[in-house]
């Protein structure tokens, strides 16, 4: 506002406690500071002294022939005249050094606290210290995760993380953290205390010893295209919340027992790829009271919503034979795969299960299976293919999961294996309205052409007086070496485990040979209560129907 190499900067005329010597001088009653002629050129200020002294004054100074100019922000961030042609939010006009020798630490710090974006060009910078973003709204770009690299070997605290506020709305893009295995966690959110929310990562790599990404409150984010490698830790440990999607994204390795995602609350998942290294693929929810290596990973309970859409689970159990590809650590709401596959081909090493889940929180909803493909290597599964806790059920919504081995699922709670359900639409069948057709009986009402006993192998009593185990069967063939009779048919109904609910159905035994007989009782809990009220010897093929009394607790023939 001033003339004649004056700078006005008070328009009150009042100036208090302001001092002001050598080539500029102040007229206190007009409010107005004037640099001396010989100070002054046509081209620049003469000396960063000069500046400096006019930019103390808090007006903006615009210099001839410069690109940019400091702000009141950027003086005390350090920015120095030397790095006026960097533009506002280049760490490099901070005095960060891209090749990578000197320590950026400080300067890409200040860069951060000046509250504006802040611009990692292409190059190299070395970070001793965490970086800490104290505003709520961040923007932090790079030129891509292969150009723009914070190298970051030995900071043992979190490389970024937001500092204690209640919201954090991250922009980040285009840059990687590379970090050695003394590094902590790669990037960590876990002081923000109500919500990371409304922002994106995008286009970031990951290097650290600890968790790559570190979330525990997570809402509207998107995740895209970002790829982490852990020495120790997860790659992605993230609760979230609602409208939190992870798309393209590749977890490559963790520490052992860990996962590539460790995942609670609305998981929504779209064409995520991994693992390289790693025992577990995708851990899902959160128990404190588990026992599980996973149980101190959240502060709170959680039974996660599970959408995975198009994802690769690959190469899990490459560490050691605890390995699982999908595992939820506690109930979950819903639970689906569609598309995409699950391919350990490369490996030949043991393994616990492809899929290993509890039940739904209802008791009721399936894990449902639509996978492209299927490939176990030619590991063995020390538990199953699919392994159930507490009477979880797999459905196959292919009609048959596309690999040949994948026919059954073991329930480990009970030590029990029960035939993987399928079902495919039926077109004119006896309700004409395309009723489901399923590969076992189920409380839904069904059409069907024809039934398939599920059977055990074949059952060999030795003596006279036996009794035979028809747990979870309808139907058993029963072939003894020598002449024998058999008694009485047990069976195990626990209320609430799922095995045979009570049992009020048929059971149908066939023999295998003519050495079976089948003993009458007129009364006697699991007896025979033969239709000829005496002992039937059986020829070879000859088939007996049962129906189940729960009045005398028999075997009625019918």
């Amino acid at each position: 506002g001033g003339t004649n190499n004056q700078i006005q900067y008070n328009n009150s005329g009042v100036l208090n406690g302001f001092t002001m010597s050598g080539d500029v001088t102040v007229v206190p009653t007009t409010g107005v500071a004037t640099i001396a002629s010989s100070a002054v050129t046509s081209s620049k200020l003469a000396t960063g002294a000069v500046l400096d002294a006019a930019l103390n004054t808090g007006s903006q100074i615009y210099a001839v022939n410069q690109t940019y100019n400091r702000t009141a922000a950027e003086i005390s961030a350090g920015v120095t005249p030397t790095n006026y042609g960097y533009a506002p939010g280049d760490v490099r006009r901070y005095g960060a050094d891209a090749t990578g020798s000197a320590d950026s630490t400080t300067a890409i710090q200040n860069a951060i606290n000046t509250g504006g974006a802040v611009y990692l060009p292409g190059g190299t910078y070395k970070v001793t210290g965490t970086l800490t973003f104290p505003n709520t709204v961040s923007v932090f770009r790079g030129d891509g995760m292969e150009l723009s690299i914070i190298s970051c070997n030995g900071v043992s605290g979190a490389v970024l993380q937001a500092a204690a506020i209640s919201y954090f709305r991250p922009q980040w893009r285009d840059f990687a953290i590379v970090g050695n295995s003394a590094t902590g966690k790669g990037i960590d959110f876990s002081a923000v205390t109500v919500d990371v929310y409304g922002g994106a990562l995008e286009r970031i790599s990951i290097t650290s010893g600890d968790d790559c990404l570190y979330a525990p409150l997570f809402f509207s984010m998107k995740v895209d295209t970002v790829q982490a490698s852990s020495y120790n830790g997860h790659g992605f440990r993230v609760f979230c919340g609602p409208a939190v999607s992870w798309i393209n994204c590749y977890a490559h390795n963790t520490g052992a027992n860990k996962a590539g995602y460790r995942l609670a609350g609305l998981i929504a998942m779209y064409s995520c790829n991994g693992v390289d290294t790693s025992d577990y693929w995708g851990v899902f929810g959160s128990n404190l009271s588990s026992g599980t290596v996973f149980q101190n990973d959240f502060a709170s309970t959680d039974y996660p919503d599970i959408e995975l859409i198009g994802c690769n689970i690959e190469n899990f159990g490459s560490i050691s034979t605890s390995g699982v590809g999908l595992w939820t650590e506690n109930q979950f709401k819903s639970f689906r795969m569609i598309g995409g596959k699950i391919d350990r081909s490369h490996l030949s090493t043991g393994f616990q299960a492809c899929i290993y889940s509890w039940q739904s929180l209802s008791g009721t909803n399936p894990v449902f299976l639509a996978p492209g493909q299927i490939n176990a290597g030619s590991g063995t599964p020390s538990i199953g293919y699919l392994a159930a806790r507490n009477s979880c059920v797999f459905l196959d919504d292919n009609g048959a999961v596309a690999f040949g081995n994948i026919t059954t699922y073991r329930n480990s709670t009970l030590s029990l294996t029960y035939p993987t359900l399928t079902r495919a639409g039926v077109v004119d069948d006896v309700y004409n309205d395309k009723a489901q057709a399923f590969n076992a009986i189920t409380p839904r009402r069904f059409s069907a052409q024809m039934i398939r006993y599920v059977t055990p192998a074949a059952l060999t009593p030795v003596g006279a007086a036996q009794a035979i185990n028809v747990t979870g069967y309808t139907k058993v063939t029963v072939t003894p070496a020598a002449a024998a009779s058999i008694t009485t048919a047990t069976f195990t109904a626990t209320i609430g485990a799922g095995l045979d609910y009570g049992r009020n159905g048929d059971l149908i035994i066939e023999a295998g040979n003519g050495n079976l007989t089948v003993n009458h009782s007129a009364s006697g809990a699991n007896t025979f209560r033969l239709s000829g009220a005496a002992n039937v010897t059986m020829t070879t093929g000859q088939v007996i129907r049962f129906c189940w009394s729960t009045t005398s607790s028999q075997w009625i023939q019918v």
